[in-house]
């Protein structure tokens, strides 16, 4: 949370003699708050004339101008069967859609951490954080992502440029290699104990939540090659391809 606070009047606990004090309420709005704008204040104890006028800007007192306020649970070990000495690494995202320049000054998507190195019986808790709200720069690098206003069935809005982000993460064969395991390539190992967990991670239960939500499914590769235009092509609700049936941003593996 993006706040300002202040400590010159009291809003709540003891006032400064120590006395319990009132705690503020929406009542102390107005003429009863306990600053006011610009207020004249008294220097003299003797001469009513001598008084000074403070430069206060009542909007800049215990201001709360950008809620950034993020709710997370923990929950404990036993409740999730995970031993009391077993290692828990969270893998996390960081920066913006875009390339370079246009993120700057954040950076592009990134893990974080971006080189992990687990051993035998840890455990990875995949868990990311995307945005329905970057910039609507034409024609930004970041592919696809749901066009605003969506009715998560039509490619209403969808020719604009979107704004909104998702994530996933697939397996490759090496670090040198920028395309992923197929499933003929899988056959030499996953690091994924079963299929269902290599596909939740790579296309985020997209199938799941269009049939239950909306009784639909993903645009097929023909569906999508139909579609002329680039822009509403990628930015289509149902295009699966570049994950935009994940309705919200945020992935909890």
């Amino acid at each position: 949370r993006y706040n300002i606070s202040t400590s010159d009047y009291e809003a709540w606990g003891t006032d400064q003699a120590g006395d319990d004090a009132t705690q503020l309420t929406a009542a102390d709005n107005g003429d009863n708050s306990p600053i006011q704008q610009d207020p004249y204040v008294a220097i003299s104890e003797t001469d009513e004339n001598m008084f000074l006028s403070l430069a206060v800007n009542t909007n800049q007192y215990g201001r709360t101008f950008q809620d950034r306020s993020y709710v997370f649970a923990i929950k404990s070990r036993d409740e999730l069967g995970i031993a009391a000495n077993a290692n828990v690494v969270n893998l996390n995202t960081r920066g913006k859609r875009g390339n370079i320049v246009q993120t700057y000054p954040s950076v592009e998507y990134d893990f974080v951490p971006n080189d992990v190195r687990v051993q035998p019986n840890d455990i990875i808790h995949f868990q990311w954080t995307g945005s329905d709200y970057n910039p609507r720069r034409g024609c930004n690098n970041g592919e696809g992502g749901p066009p605003d206003d969506n009715d998560r069935l039509t490619a209403a809005n969808a020719a604009q440029n979107s704004r909104a982000d998702r994530n996933n993460i697939i397996e490759m064969d090496g670090m040198a290699n920028n395309w992923p395991k197929t499933a003929e390539t899988l056959s030499t190992g996953s690091m994924f104990a079963d299929s269902a967990d290599r596909m939740a991670l790579a296309f985020l239960n997209q199938q799941e939540t269009l049939a239950n939500d909306l009784g639909t499914t993903c645009l097929t590769e023909d569906e999508l090659n139909n579609i002329a235009n680039q822009n509403e092509r990628e930015n289509h609700p149902r295009n699966c391809a570049k994950l935009n049936a994940a309705y919200h941003p945020y992935f909890d593996g």
